[in-house]
C-alpha cells in the first residue's frame, strides 16, 4: 500500500494541474499558475528563435505564393539594402537581375514540396550585382493571410566565383608555365645532342629570344686577359649595325658593364628615358642598331666566375615578366656551363704544348693512346722500363706490352673509359723487349675533345716491381705464420679439450666415490641389521630368560644353553663373511666357483641370483680369478640396485677364442640419456679387465636387461704380460647365440 500511495504522488509532481486527494479525488486548484508558466517558457523559447533567425550569418526572406517578402532577417537587410520595415511587403523580384529565374524558382516552389534551388543575380539597392543562390522550402505551419510561405536562405557566392575565377588564373598560369617548361626542355635535349660549337650558341641565342619575346639577341663570351666580351652568335641585327657589336669592353665604365661585371642582370625598359646608360658609345650603338629595351643576363660559371653574357633587345619598350626572366636564368646557366666547357678546352689544347715538356723529364712513365688503344706518345721513361725506343712503341698497342693474365681486364677498363670518361687504376704486368716481368701501376685518364667525345688517353706508369717482391715475401711469411698459429691453437684446442675432458671425468669419479660409499655404507647397515644383529638379538632374550630362571632358583635347560651356543656361533659364521665379502684376499682360482656361489646366496640381495657354470670353463691363474671375482660382485651389485630385475644370472663358459664371464639381468637395463662407460664402476671393471689382458663389454638384449661380459684369452690364464699392466689384444669373439639391440665396448 505504501509503494502505491508514492506512486500516486510521483504521478501527480510528474503531470502539472493534478492532484489527487485522499480518497482518490482529482484536485485542480494549482492549474492556472502552471499554465501561467508554461506560456512564460514558451515565450522566452519563441524569443530565443527569433534572435536565431535575426542575427544568423546567413540572409532568410520568407515569401508568400506571389513572390512578396512577408519576413527577412538582419544579413537579408545588408545583402539587399533597405532596412526591414521596407522590404516586407516588396516582391522579391524587385531586387532580382534575372526575373525569368526567379518566376521559374517561384513556380517551381508552388508544385514541389521540397526544396527548391536557383542560381540568379541579386540586385542590391547599391553596389554592383550579387551571385547569390536561392534554396526555399515551404513551411506549412506558418499561414499568411490563409497561404503558406516559403523560407528562403540567401547563399552569396561572390567569395566562391572570384575563387574560381582565381583558380582558373593559376590553373591558366601553370600550364603557361608547363609550357615554358617543355620548351626549355626541348631546347635543353637538343643542346646536349649538338655537338657543333657554332650551332649551339646559335640555338641559345634563339631560344632566348623566343622565350622573351625579343627582336634580336645575343651570346658573347668574356675574355679575362682583355676584359672584353667577344661575340658568339647573334640574331635580328642589321649587317652593316651588327659589326659595332663586334667587341665591347667592359673596362669602358658604363654603369651596365660594372653589374656584369659584379653577375647582376641588367634591364632597360626604354633607353631613351633611362638614366642607367650614360656612355654615349654604347647610346649611338643603340640608336644605329634601332635598340630602345635591353636585358642582359650575365653568364657565371660553377666558381662565380663570369664567362659570357646572353642579352636581348627589343625595337619598342618593353617590360620582361618575372616568369620570363626565371626561364631565362635555367637557359643562361646552359650557357654558362657550355662556355666554361669551351674554355676549358681551349686552355687544355694550349697547356698540352707546356705538358709535353714537362712529361718528358717525369721520373714515372707517360703515354697517351688513340681512343683504339694504340700508342701515340711515350716519354723518355717509360721506354727505358721496357727497353724499347719511341719510335718502337708508337703504334704499338697497350695489349701487346701487357701480360696475358691481364690483357682481358685491362681492355675491359679502357673500353669503360673511352665510354664513361671516368679514369680508372690497375696493377698490371709489363712484358719488356728482353722478355722479362715488370709490375707497375698504371692510372689512366681520358682526354675529351671540344665536342664532348674521348679524344685521346694518358697514363702514368710507376714501377713496383720491387714493392710486388716485397708483399710476396711478406704473404709468404704471413701464411707462414697462420699455419703456424693454426697448428698451435688446434693443439692447444685439442689440450684443452683433453683437461675438460679429464675434469669432467674426475669429477664424475669423485661423485661415483661418494655414491659407492654410501651404497657400501647402506649395504654394511642392512646386513648388520638382518644378520648380525638380529642374532645377537635372541641371545640376549634368550640371555635373559636364563638369568630370570637363575634368579627364580628354576630349573635351566641345558638345550637353551645350545641355542645360544649356537646362536653366537651363527653371529660369528655371518660377521666373518662380511669381511670376507668386504675385503676377499683369499679367491684363487680353485676357489672362484665357491666364492662366486658364496656370492651369489648372500641374502643381501634383493633379486634372486644364481650361478650358472659350464663345463668347458677353466682357469688356472690366481690373480685372474681375484679380478674375475671383483668384476662378478661390482656387476651384481649393480644390477641389484639398479636394474629392477627379477633374476640374476652369473655365468661361467668357454667361447671359441677366450674365456668368458657374464653377469647378466632382466631388468630394465641402461636409460638412454645414462652413458654406462662415465660411471666410476664400469671404470673399475675395464681396468681389472685390462689387468688381465682381456676385455669388457656391456650389451643389451633384444627383449630386455643387461648383459656384463669380461672377455680374456685362453692364454691369459697362464700369461705373465697380464700381470704386469701391457695392454692386452683384442680377443673378443664374435658370439652369434644372443643378439643384442646395441653394444658398449670398453
Amino acid at each position: 500500500m505504501t509503494k502505491r500511495a508514492s506512486h500516486g504522488r510521483k504521478s501527480s509532481a510528474d503531470h502539472p494541474g493534478r492532484a489527487s486527494s485522499k480518497n482518490g479525488a482529482r484536485i485542480h486548484s494549482r492549474r492556472p499558475r502552471l499554465i501561467r508558466n508554461y506560456r512564460t517558457e514558451l515565450d522566452a523559447a519563441v524569443q530565443r528563435f527569433v534572435d536565431l533567425y535575426d542575427f544568423a550569418p546567413i540572409a532568410y526572406v520568407s515569401f508568400n505564393r506571389s513572390g512578396r517578402i512577408e519576413e527577412a532577417n538582419l544579413a537579408a537587410t545588408e545583402l539587399l539594402g533597405p532596412p526591414r520595415d521596407l522590404l516586407v511587403g516588396r516582391p522579391f523580384a524587385v531586387y532580382t537581375a534575372n526575373l525569368d529565374l526567379f518566376l521559374k524558382h517561384l513556380v517551381r516552389c508552388r508544385t514541389s514540396l521540397g526544396r527548391v534551388e536557383t542560381k540568379l543575380q541579386l540586385k542590391p539597392v547599391k553596389g554592383e550585382p550579387i551571385p547569390a543562390q536561392l534554396i526555399s522550402a515551404p513551411i506549412t505551419s506558418a499561414m499568411r493571410n490563409g497561404a503558406g510561405l516559403y523560407q528562403t536562405a540567401i547563399i552569396n557566392l561572390s567569395e566562391r566565383k572570384a575563387a574560381e575565377e582565381a583558380l582558373r588564373q593559376e590553373e591558366a598560369k601553370l600550364a603557361r608555365e608547363l609550357e615554358d617548361l617543355k620548351q626549355l626542355q626541348r631546347i635543353s635535349s637538343q643542346l646536349i645532342e649538338q655537338h657543333d660549337s657554332d650551332a649551339i650558341y646559335a640555338q641559345i641565342v634563339d631560344a632566348a629570344i623566343a622565350l622573351l619575346h625579343a627582336d634580336m639577341g645575343s651570346l658573347q663570351t668574356f675574355l679575362p686577359e682583355t676584359a672584353e666580351l667577344l661575340f658568339l652568335a647573334s640574331r635580328g641585327f642589321d649587317p652593316s649595325a651588327a659589326k659595332a657589336w663586334k667587341r665591347v669592353s667592359v673596362r669602358t665604365g658604363a654603369v651596365c658593364a660594372e653589374a656584369l661585371r659584379r653577375g647582376e642582370r641588367v634591364i632597360v625598359h626604354d633607353v631613351r628615358q633611362s638614366d642607367f646608360l650614360k656612355n654615349r658609345k654604347m647610346l649611338e650603338i643603340f640608336r644605329r642598331c634601332h635598340v630602345r629595351a635591353v636585358q642582359s643576363t650575365p653568364l657565371i660559371s660553377r666558381d662565380g666566375q663570369l664567362v659570357g653574357m646572353l642579352s636581348n633587345h627589343w625595337r619598342e619598350p618593353h617590360r620582361p615578366s618575372v616568369r620570363e626572366l626565371r626561364l631565362l636564368d635555367v637557359l643562361g646557366r646552359q650557357a654558362a656551363d657550355l662556355l666554361e666547357r669551351a674554355h676549358a678546352e681551349t686552355a687544355l689544347r694550349e697547356s698540352e704544348a707546356r705538358m709535353r715538356a714537362t712529361v718528358e723529364q717525369a721520373t714515372a712513365g707517360v703515354t697517351r693512346y688513340d681512343p683504339s688503344g694504340r700508342i701515340t706518345f711515350a716519354n723518355r721513361t717509360f721506354c727505358r722500363m721496357l727497353g724499347y725506343t719511341e719510335s718502337e712503341l708508337v703504334g704499338k698497342s697497350f695489349a701487346e706490352l701487357t701480360h696475358p693474365g691481364h690483357v682481358k681486364e685491362n681492355i675491359r677498363r679502357f673500353a669503360q673509359m673511352i665510354r664513361n670518361g671516368k679514369p680508372y687504376e690497375i696493377e698490371k704486368r709489363y712484358v719488356c723487349k728482353d722478355g722479362s716481368i715488370l709490375w707497375v701501376d698504371v692510372s689512366a685518364s681520358a682526354v675529351r675533345g671540344p665536342d664532348g667525345e674521348t679524344q685521346s688517353a694518358v697514363s702514368v706508369i710507376v714501377d713496383v716491381t720491387a714493392r710486388k717482391r716485397a708483399e710476396a715475401a711478406l704473404r709468404r711469411s704471413k701464411q707462414l705464420l697462420e699455419l703456424r698459429v693454426r697448428a698451435r691453437t688446434l693443439a692447444l684446442r685439442r689440450t684443452n679439450r683433453q683437461l675438460e675432458n679429464e675434469i669432467e671425468r674426475r669429477k664424475g669419479l669423485e661423485g661415483e666415490i661418494l655414491t659407492i660409499s654410501d651404497r657400501e655404507q647402506q649395504r654394511l647397515g642392512q646386513e648388520l641389521h638382518d644378520g648380525l644383529c638380529q642374532h645377537l638379538t635372541a641371545v640376549a632374550f634368550m640371555a635373559r630368560s636364563i638369568a630370570l630362571r637363575l634368579k627364580q632358583h628354576r630349573v635351566i635347560d641345558a638345550a637353551d644353553i645350545e641355542k645360544i651356543a649356537e646362536l653366537v656361533n651363527n653371529a660369528a659364521v655371518d660377521t666373518r663373511s662380511l669381511s670376507r665379502g668386504l675385503h676377499r684376499i683369499d679367491v684363487d682360482a680353485a676357489s672362484l666357483v665357491t666364492a662366486l656361489y658364496d656370492l651369489a646366496k648372500r641374502e643381501i640381495w634383493r633379486t634372486p641370483c644364481r650361478v650358472d657354470l659350464h663345463p668347458s670353463f677353466r682357469i688356472e691363474d690366481d690373480m685372474v680369478a681375484a679380478h674375475l671375482y671383483r668384476i662378478a660382485r661390482e656387476a651384481v651389485i649393480n644390477a641389484n640396485k639398479h636394474a629392477r630385475a627379477q633374476h640374476i644370472v652369473i655365468r661361467l663358459e668357454k667361447s671359441p677364442k677366450a674365456m668368458v664371464l657374464r653377469v647378466i639381468d632382466d631388468g630394465i637395463g641402461f636409460p638412454n640419456q645414462l652413458n654406462p662407460g662415465k660411471g666410476l664402476g664400469c671404470h673399475i671393471m675395464k681396468y681389472r679387465a685390462q689387468l688381465i689382458g682381456g676385455n669388457l663389454e656391456i650389451d643389451f638384449p633384444q627383449k630386455r636387461g643387461t648383459r656384463v661380459s669380461c672377455y680374456f684369452p685362453l692364454q691369459g690364464a697362464r700369461s705373465s704380460k697380464s700381470q704386469n699392466g701391457t695392454e692386452p689384444a683384442d680377443a673378443t669373439p664374435k658370439d652369434s647365440s644372443d643378439p643384442i639391440r646395441g653394444k658398449l665396448i670398453l
